[in-house]
């Protein structure tokens, strides 16, 4: 082949609509006690989404907004009026399809969940070749770190408390190294504002990858919520060849976290929010249960807590903020990209220099905006954009990378103070 003719493949894996916060100040909530006969709760639902009702489904149902014909807005906030998952349901939230951020369910009248609402992070990926890439989380989590390469040393997880290299996925506490010692990572607090998931967790040794922390959802009901069945927040399960070799395993994912609101919680089902385990265990997630009354007989899994709900309860979420790689060397990347081997996202056939534009929304200008970008061949590359242009609301940044012959992935995220 001509050298001048090699085409440079270049897959924008489908996270790089993720997204981190940094929380460096202290969250303070104001009028938390619960005054139960103040007033009347309202999830703040209109119904505009009508009835979530899966009867007649069954086995694995893919939760996926634009399919449905839901959330035109794509803020993740959804009006039903009421919800039932069947016993014979798993109905799967992923992070691509819902923008890699937290979930929110609104509803006026009962939700009554038999079934499985399944937003746990997947594990790491395994030694094969052609098989690095982030682990996907639950919407609201982190992705796990790549394993490592012959020319690059094991990814950290993604998020505030991402695992270091062999290291599980931190959020409640940290997550456990390989001789079980722990880093300081911790984030979140138990009133779950913001709702935010896990972390993922570092990659390891011989290419293997960490897995993905587990999502972030709240479900609030006017009238009552009935849980018989579970809701799943997990973190993914490291990857490894077993705890003998352990400094080899990638880290779990950590828990991510659920927040219930209703007057009238019943049932007798599970809510988790466990971290990853199988080589490097991830930390628990948080589950916050807020209600009027409760004769719930389940199993909550995590750090959790349940608490008198208040009429003045805070719900509304802030706006989403992304952060999403539109272009290549003058090329458009697809508004959702795959980050599969083939086809590509991209395709380009260059040995110089490239550039990459970013479209920010909803991060102040004055934030960090960093490509991670993983190689097959050659190196790994962190590359930091430059703001062009826009505000707060949404701007353009751009960014210049090498690419080598072979096949990439992409990776933006945003950081920024509060």
């Amino acid at each position: 082949m001509n050298h001048k003719q090699r085409m440079y493949s270049l897959s924008v894996c489908s996270v790089a609509n993720y997204m981190q916060r940094l929380l460096l100040v202290t969250v303070t909530v104001l009028a938390t006690t619960a005054d139960v006969n103040g007033g009347t709760f309202q999830s703040g639902s209109d119904g505009s989404d009508g009835a979530l009702d899966l009867t007649g489904e069954t086995g694995v149902v893919v939760f996926d907004p634009s399919a449905l014909g839901l959330d035109v807005d794509r803020d993740n906030v959804f009006h039903f009026t009421t919800v039932l998952i069947p016993a014979e349901v798993t109905l799967r939230l992923r992070a691509p399809d819902l923008q890699f951020a937290p979930v929110y369910w609104l509803c006026t009248g009962d939700v009554r969940i038999d079934g499985v609402i399944d937003l746990g992070g997947d594990d790491g990926h395994d030694d094969q070749v052609g098989n690095r890439r982030p682990s996907i989380p639950g919407p609201g989590g982190f992705p796990g770190g790549e394993g490592d390469t012959v020319d690059s040393l094991p990814r950290s997880g993604l998020g505030p408390g991402g695992g270091v290299a062999r290291q599980g996925g931190g959020h409640v506490d940290a997550g456990v190294y390989c001789t079980g010692t722990r880093n300081n990572t911790t984030y979140g607090n138990a009133f779950l504002i913001p709702l935010i998931g896990g972390s993922g967790g570092g990659g390891g040794r011989s290419g293997f990858g960490g897995g993905a922390g587990g999502g972030a959802m709240l479900i609030a009901s006017n009238t009552s919520i009935f849980l018989d069945g579970a809701i799943h927040a997990d973190g993914g399960d490291g990857a490894g060849p077993g705890t003998a070799n352990c400094t080899i395993g990638s880290g779990g994912g950590a828990g991510g976290a659920i927040r219930l609101l209703t007057p009238n919680f019943q049932g007798s089902g599970t809510v988790s929010a466990v971290g990853g385990t199988r080589m490097k265990r991830g930390s628990e997630g948080r589950i916050r249960i807020e209600a009027t009354t409760s004769s719930f007989s389940g199993v909550l899994l995590g750090s959790s807590r349940v608490v008198p709900l208040s009429p003045n309860a805070v719900i509304a979420p802030t706006p989403i903020p992304t952060v999403r790689v539109i272009s290549i060397g003058g090329q458009a990347v697809p508004s959702v990209p795959t980050g599969d081997l083939v086809p590509p996202d991209v395709t380009i056939d260059s040995e110089a220099l490239v550039e990459l534009i970013v479209e920010v929304e909803n991060v102040p200008v004055t934030g960090a905006i960093v490509l991670r970008i993983s190689q097959d061949t050659g190196p790994d590359q962190t590359v930091s954009a430059s703001y062009l242009s826009g505000d707060e609301t949404l701007s353009t940044w751009s960014a210049s990378a090498f690419f080598p012959h072979g096949f990439s992935r992409v990776l933006a995220r945003a950081t920024w103070s509060p």
